[in-house]
């Protein structure tokens, strides 16, 4: 048995309802080319196609393939994380709506118990605008909301820098900055006092956050880093 054939013959009007409703969309157009009786042979995959979309020229498989492609589900999560901003028409979505927050007084303690032995405690800047009270022995403090209101938020250090200011007490660890100097935040910076031996040491000042390279300052807040060894 022969594959099977669709025959479409045109002798109505080729601007009319029944042909727009009716004709592939590429046969449409070449009947609206001239006003003779036209007749084509093809088979029912050949008219499919047509009807879909495809122009009549080239390989039909090949237009298959490709719309087959294109309705194809997307098979992604199920469930995925995120979120969106709606803003009224006309207006301009603003990219770094968070802003530079320091809120109260810090108090960082850390405190080992045994010799030999260390105790650490430091205020930590992340180039993401998270804010961290770092401890050697004990559990760290997360600053939420703060040195950035949105964070975490990836690269926003780069457009900031810290310092701590004199008129403060104690003697700080100056390797991420000396006094009074800014700091652009672009790597994790990290200011503290270590104990190696029984007692306290501690350290305390205002810390400054603005944009990079030197400020001026957008918020600030007390610090104080106390690191205790209490051995037997």
């Amino acid at each position: 048995m022969g594959k099977s054939r669709t025959i479409i013959e045109r002798d109505s009007d080729p601007r009319g309802l029944f042909a727009a409703l009716t004709m592939p969309p590429a046969f449409y157009k070449r009947v609206n080319e001239t006003r003779f009786k036209q007749e084509w042979r093809l088979t029912q995959f050949q008219h499919w196609c047509l009807k879909r979309g495809w122009s009549g020229f080239g390989d039909p498989w090949t237009f298959f393939r490709i719309w087959l492609a294109a309705i194809k589900p997307f098979k992604g999560p199920k469930r995925q994380r995120g979120n969106f901003s709606c803003y009224p028409a006309g207006t301009a979505a603003v990219l770094n709506a968070g802003s530079v927050v320091l809120t109260g007084t810090k108090l960082i303690s850390d405190t080992r118990f045994a010799l030999p032995g260390t105790a650490d405690a430091r205020i930590e800047f992340q180039s993401d605008g998270e804010l961290f009270g770092v401890k050697l022995n004990g559990t760290n403090i997360d600053y939420t909301g703060e040195w950035w209101s949105a964070e975490p938020e990836i690269g926003i250090g780069s457009s900031y820098a810290a310092r701590y200011i004199s008129g403060g007490s104690g003697v700080w660890d100056t390797s991420a900055a000396s006094v009074n100097a800014w700091v652009t935040i672009s790597i994790t910076r990290q200011w503290g006092v270590t104990r190696t031996s029984n007692g306290s040491e501690s350290a305390n000042a205002t810390f400054e956050v603005g944009p990079t390279p030197s400020g001026p300052a957008d918020d600030s807040a007390p610090v104080t880093c106390i690191a205790t060894i209490d051995a037997l």
